[in-house]
């Protein structure tokens, strides 16, 4: 099924115990509405494999998760249950990748446009009388629509 070099190298990863707040790259499960980490593999691994039997090596580490199984490969910070310290508690950092990239997707393609007005002969007439003046969207500020303050 799978060869013994990726079951060796990850052994020692494996059979350590996680630190709070740590980072993992993995897959997680929901068990009585309760996100438990079902297993996770060492950066050097999930770089090395490829991507079907990565998911193949987790799916079949996390045996007495299967039922409740979330074949997503995901970046989760790892939280230890502070009551009874037996199970890790993930938190998905993917989704805010996710969105980061969707915002910016958005972001860049208006300054491409913005770019392309600036080239235009309109432009550069008012901008030689000093009446031009464009607006570029920025990193900074783009997530501010999911800000809760006021």
């Amino acid at each position: 099924m799978f060869s013994y070099s990726i079951i060796d190298s990850e052994f020692d990863y494996q059979q350590r115990d996680k630190i709070n707040g740590e980072y993992a790259i993995g897959t997680y499960c929901i068990i009585n509405g309760i996100h438990i980490v079902g297993s996770t593999i060492s950066n050097r691994s999930f770089f090395k494999l490829r991507f079907n039997k990565l998911v193949k090596y987790l799916h079949n580490l996390s045996y007495y998760y299967r039922a409740h199984f979330y074949s997503r490969v995901e970046i989760l910070q790892i939280q230890i249950d502070p009551v009874l310290n037996t199970y890790y508690n993930p938190i998905i950092k993917t989704f805010w990748l996710r969105l980061i990239q969707r915002h910016w997707k958005k972001i860049f393609h208006i300054r491409n446009e913005k770019i392309f007005q600036l080239k235009k002969i309109e432009f550069l007439k008012r901008r030689e009388i000093g009446k031009a003046f464009i607006r570029f969207p920025r990193l900074k500020g783009m997530l501010s629509m999911y800000s809760h303050t006021a």
